[in-house]
């Protein structure tokens, strides 16, 4: 380099991961960089500095992402026509924790609040007597919960198997992690700006076919995806083939339709001034952590298309996870996950069951709650001797690298193919069981099965 010494301005912060402690150095400059050191155990909560070392003083193996955020930067520029180019921000969109224009529970659409107070009272209710108890009465009012989040999935599987079609049988989704957050916090004597309690919600809609659709298109298009639907519901392996081979050409067209208009409103996201390239790889959409009118511009493009898709009426599903009170998921070392189906506007809870993908059968049923730490999902699934639940359920630590290459990836395991913790202990800082959120005040957690949906999302809009 002819001399000339770069540097690299970096943070450094002492994290507790799995009862270890370690060294995170996270570099900020002219390339990304990070090293995680491990120190003698003590009780150490956080600290933070700022220095400047020679980037020679880093070795080669140190030099890369965060280890939170995936920053693939392969998004697809040439999909399928009648689709507008989209890349990974546009299917994988998150909020800054800093956000002064957040989008929030009680935040109005037609149809009411996107998020009822009514839906957070059900939850409360559901995590009492749960090792949660009375955590978010304490610690996460109603008023402190905003989307942290958005995925826009284009094709999500209609059947409970990667058996079952999905390259085709398959409807647009959105899913929206909704958290609570405080701002000016002092937390264990460390003074926050903005904090993320331990917990979300999770809630998901089936894009209307009226958004693309007429009237009579739209109603074929919800009976061939009801008889999926059923046909999945009694389905116990075999050929996955519910419709003639006709109506499946005929669905992936009226589908593929809505999805087209999906994307197009999507697009109408994107602030106008900035380049397309800005919208490449994961992380935190640029309009959301700009100047004050950038924001208040962005969250009213959302708002208006979350008031087509997201009316409470139409809410499909909600999943809900908690650490307990305390604010120190480390040491607690406790979560506890809640699944919720919608109903005309109203939450009913429903069991977990973990789902066989070879026959859709019932393997474990959980029952109202999931209870999980560092390492291992609940302990009801241990008591079963089926092959797929070694195989799909995180019991120990170590099972967390042999599956994760399975979890990670829907063309082997669909979420009810897995359980709830299973699929939310995949990330390297292990007591961090955000899959698309915020951890504390900590920087954006992109966990491998988002990172690896969004570039399947990706393929599958470019397939011929």
């Amino acid at each position: 380099m002819g001399g000339v010494a770069l540097f690299c301005l970096l943070r450094v912060e002492i994290e507790r991961a799995s009862g270890s402690f370690f060294l995170r150095i996270r570099g900020y400059g002219v390339r990304a960089c990070h090293m995680k050191i491990g120190l003698a155990p003590r009780r150490l909560y956080a600290t933070a500095a700022v220095l400047v070392l020679p980037l020679a003083a880093l070795s080669a193996g140190a030099c890369g992402d965060s280890t939170s955020v995936s920053s693939s930067n392969s998004s697809s520029s040439e999909l399928r026509a009648g689709f507008p180019e989209v890349a990974e921000k546009d299917l994988a969109i998150a909020f800054s924790l800093n956000s002064s224009a957040p989008v929030r529970a009680k935040d109005t659409i037609p149809g009411g609040a996107l998020f009822p107070e009514s839906w957070y009272s059900a939850a409360k209710a559901a995590f009492r007597g749960t090792g949660v108890d009375g955590a978010l009465e304490t610690e996460s009012l109603y008023d402190d919960w905003q989307i942290v989040s958005m995925r826009i999935a284009p094709c999500s599987a209609l059947g409970s198997s990667p058996l079952a079609n999905t390259d085709h049988l398959c409807w647009p989704e959105l899913r929206i992690v909704w958290q609570p957050v405080v701002h000016d916090i002092v937390v264990h004597e460390r003074r926050a700006d903005s904090f993320a309690d331990d917990r979300a919600f999770h809630a998901l809609y089936d894009v209307p076919a009226e958004l693309a659709l007429n009237a009579a298109d739209a109603a074929r298009a919800r009976s061939l995806f009801d008889r999926v639907k059923a046909f999945d519901a009694t389905w116990r392996g075999g050929a996955f083939a519910p419709l003639a081979p006709a109506e499946v050409t005929e669905f992936d067209a009226l589908r593929d339709r809505v999805v087209a208009e999906l994307l197009q409103r999507v697009r109408g996201l994107r602030a106008p001034a900035l380049p397309a390239v800005t919208f490449r790889g994961l992380g935190v959409r640029p309009e959301s952590d700009d100047g004050t009118e950038a924001q208040s511009a962005f969250r009213t493009r959302v708002l208006g298309l979350l008031s087509g898709i997201a009316r409470p009426n139409a809410l499909k599903a909600l999943t809900a996870f908690s650490a307990p009170e305390g604010r120190e998921p480390a040491t607690l070392d406790s979560w506890v996950f809640l699944s919720f189906k919608g109903n005309s506007g109203s939450l009913v809870q429903e069991d977990i069951r973990l789902i066989s993908r070879v026959d859709g059968r019932s393997l474990v049923n959980v029952g109202k709650s999931v209870h999980a730490t560092t390492g291992a999902d609940d302990e009801a699934f241990r008591a079963s001797t089926s092959p797929e639940v070694k195989d799909s359920i995180i019991l120990a630590g170590s099972d967390i690298a042999r599956l994760t290459p399975v979890i990670r990836d829907r063309r082997q395991r669909l979420v009810p193919n897995t359980g709830c913790a299973s699929c939310h202990q995949l990330n390297d800082l292990r007591f961090d069981f955000h899959n698309f959120g915020y951890l504390e005040d900590r920087d954006l957690t992109i966990a491998p099965r988002v990172a690896t949906d969004v570039q399947l999302d990706l393929a599958w809009l470019a397939r011929p």
